[in-house]
């Protein structure tokens, strides 16, 4: 839903809706966002170029185990190492506490938090690196973030599109 160029037919709804949520309120329409799923591991990834946003999710909906350094691995590949020409020595400074560089970790229950390995530095990488994620992980539970994404979403999509609104409604309906 939230990558614009889907057959969902909706455009940039879902996302500008989840942006909203996320207090990333600089949306343009003429912004080039890229979304992918389940590349390089990384479950959704969420970016665009100017100004610089990078927003990873990874998803818990199953319960699944934290990988080891997981986390600060995909902070490293997709926040730190495309900042570290511009910002150099900076580069964690300027991206920590940065609304623009996000690490969410979707959950399906509250009590399933992100373990403590998943975001330590692994072995072999620099050691001027910090041995913590710098980014602390934002956690989103389905029956809270995500329906209320869903909800403002469905009554934003057009009253004639029954077959998408019964869709949203029966997710909402499964996590609450």
């Amino acid at each position: 839903l939230i990558n614009p160029n889907s057959e969902h037919g909706q455009g940039d709804l879902f996302l500008k809706l989840f942006l909203k949520i996320l207090k990333i309120n600089d949306y343009k329409e003429t912004d080039n966002w890229i979304i992918t799923a389940e590349t390089g591991r990384i479950d959704i990834l969420i970016k665009r170029q100017n100004p610089h946003t990078v927003i990873v999710i990874e998803n818990k909906s199953n319960f699944a185990i934290d990988q080891e350094n997981q986390l600060y691995r995909y902070w490293h590949q997709e926040i730190y190492l495309p900042n570290l020409k511009q910002f150099g020595s900076k580069t964690v400074e300027k991206t920590t506490n940065n609304k623009n560089y996000r690490v969410i970790y979707l959950t399906p229950a509250d009590w399933k938090i992100p373990s403590h390995h998943t975001q330590l530095k692994p072995k072999g990488y620099n050691t001027d690196l910090p041995n913590t994620m710098p980014i602390v992980p934002e956690i989103w539970v389905f029956n809270n973030q995500i329906v209320e994404w869903l909800s403002h979403s469905i009554n934003q999509l057009n009253k004639e599109n029954h077959r998408l609104r019964e869709y949203i409604k029966q997710y909402i309906e499964l996590w609450n």
